[in-house]
């Protein structure tokens, strides 16, 4: 394994050598507008937070949504049989039989909503929306929904970013190791609470957990570029793996993409490539170049004029750039929860205005 681990990180070279062409693009489509920018004072009439009052909203509903689900995990804890109950919960998920009603659909759609609202917010929060994310997370962990909290994280990140712009621009290194550092921390028992029970009683736990983490975290690395070795980057798809939710929302027909089939890496199985397959085969590598030029711009421009229209186009690529495992807008729960707080400033300030 000494010397296996280093040998297979030679494959990265593909992934690296694009990534680098990616990030290139997106400072280049800064610096190409910079010089036609003025620097503007954010339009206070709009603002960029949430109003606090549509957070409780958010926080409430969700919890009664979420209410019998909630009881059911503090009947079983009550009661001793968590962990059983946990466990046969991750066997119905991967056996397809978990149930995704209507009911589950808007509780996640309140969370996103939540999570955008709070990180919107972050500088304006008190103790009690501390209280209600970490339920929140608490809640769709006992879930076992793994990519919805590291979702719901993201999105808290990405509207701190946005927000806080002035102060992670003159950032030093340091402060930016300390963020990320931070972050991990949260993340890594989130993962081992939701991992744990989708093992059985009898598996050498901490092994498995440990293969399970490098899968998640390194694994798609090398899926990548891997994929990259035989891929046309010349080929247009019609953003299935991208833009799936408007073709759900508009209930058109289409290729679920590519996150089916499981391939095997130095570093365990996985059926995730990055956002960046995604990009490429709907967009080609020309396009997706355009995608990060693109996304400089309209950071610039926020940058320079935080407006509401430039905030709204900034977050929504800033969430996919974030979020790198492949596009959150794979889910049509995440594009609506996401915009949700949106929709309500929009009623506020309009009201507003009639007044």
């Amino acid at each position: 394994m000494i010397v296996y681990v280093p040998v297979a990180f030679l494959f990265l070279f593909d992934f690296i050598d694009i990534l680098t062409l990616f990030v290139v693009t997106f400072i280049t489509g800064g610096y190409l507008i910079a010089g036609q920018l003025r620097l503007k004072e954010v339009n206070r009439e709009w603002g960029l937070q949430a109003n606090g009052k549509v957070m409780i909203f958010f926080a409430l509903t969700y919890f009664i949504f979420s209410g019998p689900f909630i009881l059911e995990i503090i009947e079983n804890i009550i009661q001793g049989t968590y962990f059983e109950f946990a466990y046969l919960l991750a066997v119905d998920r991967y056996a397809g039989e978990a149930e995704e009603g209507i009911i589950k659909k808007v509780s996640t759609i309140l969370f996103f909503a939540y999570c955008s609202a709070f990180g919107s917010s972050f500088n304006e929060l008190s103790k009690k929306h501390w209280i209600f994310l970490i339920i929140m997370i608490l809640v769709e962990s006992s879930s076992l929904s793994r990519a919805g909290v590291l979702l719901g994280v993201s999105i808290v990140a990405i509207e701190i970013i946005m927000i806080k712009k002035n102060y992670f621009k003159t950032a030093k290194l340091f402060i930016w190791g300390n963020l990320i550092i931070k972050i991990t921390l949260i993340l890594i028992p989130i993962f081992i609470f939701s991992a744990y029970f989708r093992l059985t009683a009898t598996d050498d736990v901490i092994p498995i957990l440990i293969d399970k983490f490098l899968s998640y975290s390194v694994a798609m690395y090398f899926a990548f570029s891997h994929w990259l070795s035989d891929a046309n980057l010349f080929s247009a798809g019609l953003g299935y793996n991208t833009l799936s939710t408007f073709y759900k929302i508009f209930g058109i027909e289409y290729s679920q993409g590519h996150y089916t089939a499981l391939l095997n890496t130095p570093f365990g199985e996985t059926n995730i490539y990055t956002i960046l397959r995604g990009l490429i085969e709907d967009f080609t590598v020309i396009g997706a170049m355009f995608f990060f030029l693109i996304s400089g711009v309209a950071f610039k421009k926020f940058d320079s004029n935080p407006s509401i229209y430039n905030y709204m186009i900034a977050r929504f690529l800033g969430l996919m750039i974030l979020y790198f495992f492949y596009s959150p807008f794979f889910f049509t729960t995440v594009f609506f929860g996401y915009h949700l707080p949106l929709v309500f400033k929009f009623i506020e300030v309009s009201i507003g205005r009639i007044k």
